[in-house]
């Protein structure tokens, strides 16, 4: 009795040991980020919830949202999070989702909502309070968190600009931490609300022609009505065109791999997910993210390598590389230089901060390449690893959602070594422009920039006093 007892007590102890054992392997290569985005929703089997700053209306985003309705077809819950603002998902797509994506039983499995519509704002300090969040979450078991929005670009499938981006693939507690928060701002009634595919049913088009656009609306609803079917019909159509594509090959990603990509993954512990309160909106009340990275990276004691595609340090952060740098830690950040910025505001707060950074004893670099890094990590003494959508500026700091994945490498894994490496691909294709508090390679900085990008960058750099609090 007592051997059997004892097995079954060592079978509970196997069991719980692999429940909680957490996995992960980083997604730096696009086309990898793009392919595990696919196979984990053609592999779901009960939920996926999808959260996301910004979803373009791109072949590779519509094909992500035909890809979530066939997973809906097979009755699986699939919620979409996206930011009202920044995200460009057409209505007639949505819309579109709610009329052809039901299961069997004829239920519609697939929601969409969105984060501060612009009907919602009641100051101006609202519209910047974004959800900059970027997550895929499967069965409660699997996560994919990082940089990257919805984009050709994030996946090296633009032709003019593309972003070079990291994402973490996580597995084990974590996820079900993660869930937690996702739902608890899925439930923020005050601030996300149901997108308006509603808008395109015959009955809330005439009760707005009868409220809002007066007779002349009133009487040509039917002709409005058909006019709004007519690209419902085309949006669906255009879905079912790209998942036919990608069945047969000719997609930007393969069909139903069945691939296990946790198979390879490191074997990891100490991880733990790095997020805002879903009860309170973001303000000086609510900066958990930023506190608990201020409060790991503060106690450095050999080295912090970051990368931070927008870089304009607020007090705080001046405070606390200042002290590392007094204490002989070694800082180096990598950023974007004026030639790879999607974004000459950020670029002129950080121009306006860069001479400041290199007098303190920041080692600097500014990535030179055409393409943009839209990265944001970070490894502490080759010990902790960091990695999510938070970036060195006051945006991230004070107004917007951001969430993130800290892992301290206690079991040896290497995972933040793995992290240096990838870092360091960054930083090959990066031009040193600070080190010992001098200036370097004065000469090479923006010599390939156009003469309308500097004189706009300099012209916005007068203005970085006032605005920037919302850079």
């Amino acid at each position: 009795m007592r051997i059997h007892q004892t097995l079954a007590l060592t079978m509970l102890m196997t069991l719980a040991t692999q429940v909680k054992a957490e996995k992960a392997r980083f997604l730096y290569d696009d086309k990898e980020a793009l392919q595990a985005r696919v196979d984990l929703i053609q592999q779901a089997k009960s939920e996926i919830l999808v959260e996301y700053f910004a979803v373009t209306d791109d072949d590779v985003s519509t094909t992500g949202v035909a890809l979530l309705c066939e997973a809906s077809k097979r009755g699986v819950r699939v919620n979409i999070l996206l930011d009202a603002l920044s995200s460009s998902v057409k209505d007639t797509t949505i819309a579109a989702t709610q009329r052809d994506c039901k299961d069997k039983n004829g239920k519609t499995n697939i929601t969409f909502k969105l984060f501060n519509r612009l009907e919602d704002v009641h100051t101006i300090y609202d519209i910047f309070n974004r959800v900059h969040d970027k997550m895929l979450l499967v069965d409660g078991s699997k996560l994919i968190i990082g940089g990257r929005n919805v984009d050709a670009k994030y996946f090296g499938l633009d032709k003019k600009r593309n972003f070079h981006d990291l994402d973490i693939m996580i597995s084990g507690k974590v996820v079900q931490d993660t869930r937690k928060y996702y739902m608890g701002l899925w439930e923020k009634n005050d601030i996300v609300k149901k997108a308006y595919y509603d808008k395109l049913q015959r009955e809330k088009l005439v009760y707005i022609c009868e409220t809002v656009r007066g007779p002349e609306c009133d009487e040509n609803v039917d002709k409005l009505y058909a006019l709004m079917l007519r690209d419902v019909k085309s949006s669906s159509e255009r879905m079912k065109s790209l998942l036919e594509r990608l069945k047969s090959g000719k997609g930007t990603a393969k069909w139903n791999t069945g691939k296990d990509w946790f198979k390879d993954a490191k074997e990891i512990d100490g991880v733990k997910l790095l997020s805002n309160s879903t009860e309170k909106n973001m303000g000086s009340k609510n900066m958990l993210v930023s506190d608990e990275l201020y409060s790991i990276v503060s106690k450095a004691k050999k080295k912090v390598l970051i990368l931070s595609p927008y870089l304009i340090p607020t007090k705080r952060a001046h405070t606390m590389f200042q002290d590392l740098i007094d204490r002989g830690v070694k800082v180096t950040i990598i950023t974007n230089s004026l030639k790879s910025t999607d974004n000459l505001f950020a670029q002129a707060g950080y121009k306006a901060a860069k001479d400041t950074m290199i007098a303190m004893g920041i080692e600097l670099y500014e990535y030179n390449l055409v393409d943009t890094t839209h990265a944001k990590t970070a490894v502490i003494d080759d010990e902790i690893a960091l990695i999510g959508t938070y970036n060195l500026d006051p945006r991230s700091s004070k107004l917007n959602r951001e969430v993130g994945i800290m892992i301290k490498d206690t079991k040896g894994s290497g995972i933040a070594k793995d992290l240096t490496v990838i870092i360091n691909k960054f930083k090959a294709d990066s031009l040193l422009v600070g080190k010992d508090r001098q200036e370097m390679n004065k000469n090479l900085q923006d010599a390939e920039v156009g003469s309308f990008k500097k004189g706009a960058v300099k012209v916005i750099e007068q203005a970085v006093p006032l605005i920037k609090p919302q850079l």
